[in-house]
């Protein structure tokens, strides 16, 4: 059974470090998330695969276009993936080259990523940390936002598992050294948690949410940056809205990330890191 699903687990059951079950639940979280972020690359020559449909391409962030895709029916869930309440998956797929650095992905994506939310997500008003289950790897996270729809606002309380991945070896050796240079890689995964923290707040209503992005190396010396979610607003919205709003919605924060992450707001990187 996938964990990547829309059914809350109860925080209290996650596997503490020090329990055998952990490396056990991080490496079952771990190969979902790659077995997802592997269908969105489609064969050679082909725009898409199964079960993905490509939908438009977002050119708000100048000369970096970024292309939405969804699941063909709720049906169909992408490999990796589990029960989302007969909603789809929605993704976006973008490469990189020059600025943002890997190193810029690490500090706003990879490290303090949900507090990071807060500061270039103008709609993120808090975002607060539940629980430590290990620190800098999985915790317990209730992030809070406005809406523009007829409501006050939309809270999220989630598990958070942020995972640097083994170098993989390049296939060609590199340009200035002569010798393959190691791809690196990472994944952020977010799956909805209960927690008896979490605020009630007036008001807002609890959304639910698992999504799975993945910043990774590629051998040309770009940077592939590819998010898939699968969110339910909660509420009285109809479905059909919100799920025609997500190819669009999940474009939006994309240029306020490259924007914010090379700015003087932005995360501290070493000058010269990559």
């Amino acid at each position: 059974m996938s964990l990547l699903t829309l059914t809350p687990v109860d925080a209290a059951s996650l596997p503490s470090p020090a329990s055998p079950d952990y490396s056990h639940y991080r490496d079952r979280v771990t190969q979902a998330a790659l077995a997802l972020v592997a269908s969105l690359r489609p064969p050679q020559g082909s725009p898409t695969s199964p079960p993905w449909t490509r939908r438009r391409v977002y050119h708000a962030s100048k000369g970096c276009p970024t292309e939405t895709y969804s699941t063909q029916s709720p049906d169909h869930p992408p490999s990796g993936t589990g029960n989302c309440d007969g909603l789809r998956w929605h993704a976006r797929t973008s490469t990189h080259r020059g600025r943002p650095s890997f190193a810029h992905f690490e500090a706003g994506l990879l490290h303090n990523h949900s507090e990071n939310e807060a500061r270039y997500i103008d709609s993120c008003y808090e975002a607060k940390r539940l629980a430590v289950i290990h620190e800098g790897q999985l915790e317990v996270w209730q992030t809070k936002y406005t809406s523009p729809f007829p409501a006050s606002g939309r809270d999220f309380v989630f598990a958070l598992l942020t995972l640097s991945l083994p170098p993989r070896p390049s296939p060609s050796p590199s340009s200035s050294s002569g010798s393959a240079r190691p791809l690196r890689s990472f994944l952020v995964v977010s799956i909805p948690v209960s927690h008896p923290d979490a605020d009630d707040v007036k008001g807002s209503v609890r959304g639910r949410y698992v999504s799975v992005e993945e910043v990774r190396e590629e051998d040309d010396g770009s940077i592939r940056w590819t998010m898939a979610v699968s969110s339910s607003a909660g509420g009285s919205l109809p479905r059909f809205i919100t799920e025609r709003a997500m190819p669009s919605k999940i474009s939006e924060d994309f240029p306020s990330f490259l924007e914010w992450v090379v700015s003087d707001e932005g995360p501290h990187v070493e000058a010269g890191a990559v």
